[in-house]
């Protein structure tokens, strides 16, 4: 999002554990519950100074949400098709043209070369992965905001500079390609969507109101592990655990 001062804010929820089980017990997927305790902040160094942060869980080696002071933060969101990850097959088989997404965006953290957003839109948009994904992308000035649709080449790139040029003051990406309807049985666009909308870019209020809307349900649900919050210019970042109580969507 982009504040009424023309500040860049960008905010993710990290929801997995869909299946293969779920504790009858408790409510709950069996391995979000796993995954909640493991959540933890990483500061990358090298030669005593930070080269970026990032939220996973311990022991993943890949990111999944990071941020460069002064450059650039991304996440990734899963998307689904139907190639049936052909991409993944080819590359155990020997075809190693195709890129892996989470280290591809650890390395665009870590390539001494890529150090703008410019850079690291250039680098994320043009890299052939191995399976379809969504990775969003923010930068330190004004209009620097983009999702990226992927199968394995792009196929669809939403800047915050064209929305907002169309009157809006965001993007959004809830695991479906933005050109299509949000599908009845997982619509956490368009309360998204809403809820930014009266929120609005002077009410902002830096991370407050992102959190206030990841935090509102169905975007908070059953399967949300972290929230993570960034600011590119001033290089804060803030994650939380995350855990939706009383009656919450299963997904």
């Amino acid at each position: 999002v982009q504040d009424d001062a023309g500040q860049v804010w960008h905010g993710r929820n990290l929801d997995f554990g869909l299946f293969p089980a779920f504790d009858f017990k408790h409510l709950e997927w069996t391995m979000t519950e796993a995954l909640r305790p493991l959540v933890t902040n990483v500061d990358v160094q090298k030669g005593g100074k930070t080269l970026y942060k990032s939220t996973s869980y311990a022991g993943f080696a890949g990111v999944i949400t990071g941020l460069k002071k002064g450059g650039f933060s991304i996440s990734v969101d899963s998307r689904f098709d139907n190639k049936f990850d052909i991409g993944l097959i080819k590359w155990l088989l020997g075809d190693h043209k195709y890129q892996e997404l989470t280290f591809t965006v650890r390395k665009t953290f870590e390539d001494p070369s890529i150090t703008n957003y410019d850079q690291a839109f250039n680098f994320l948009n043009t890299t052939t992965m191995i399976g379809p994904s969504y990775i969003i992308i923010g930068g330190m000035n004004s209009g620097e905001g983009a999702v990226i649709t992927k199968e394995q080449v792009t196929i669809d790139v939403m800047s915050l500079a064209d929305e907002i040029q169309k009157g809006s003051f965001f993007v959004l990406e809830t695991n479906y390609d933005n050109w299509k309807p949000a599908p009845f049985f997982d619509d956490r666009r368009n309360p998204a969507k809403e809820c930014l909308n009266q929120l609005t870019a002077k009410g902002i209020n830096g991370f407050t109101g992102l959190y206030n809307v990841l935090s509102a349900k169905p975007n908070l649900n059953k399967l949300t592990t972290y929230t993570t919050l960034m600011n590119v210019k001033t290089g804060a970042f803030e994650a939380y655990r995350q855990h939706c109580e009383g009656i919450c969507s299963f997904w």
